[in-house]
């Protein structure tokens, strides 16, 4: 059997965060809010986030029982599959 590669679905969700760091520092509720682009970049980053999730092991996960594991990959589906209904305040605060 294959065995699963984790680290590179790290780094994916690494360089995420850090973009989402970068991106909102210095940015609040109203950017966020009101400019288009800048709200894409930061969905698309936590869009990337919880795809990764789904690519790390079950083996690892385990280990890793304070990751909120289903809701980081529950967030992703509201943002990919409920676009149109995304609690801006909600997501702000992810």
């Amino acid at each position: 059997m294959k065995q699963k590669i984790d680290l590179p679905y790290f780094l994916h969700i690494r360089d995420a965060i850090r973009a989402i760091e970068l991106f909102t520092k210095g940015k609040t509720l109203h950017h966020f809010r009101t400019d288009d682009y800048f709200q894409s970049a930061v969905l698309r980053k936590l869009e990337i986030i919880g795809e990764a999730v789904t690519h790390i092991s079950k083996k690892l996960k385990v280990k890793a029982v304070d990751v909120p594991w289903r809701s980081i990959v529950g967030a992703r589906n509201r943002l990919i599959h409920e676009y149109f209904s995304i609690d801006e305040k909600k997501t702000w605060g992810m």
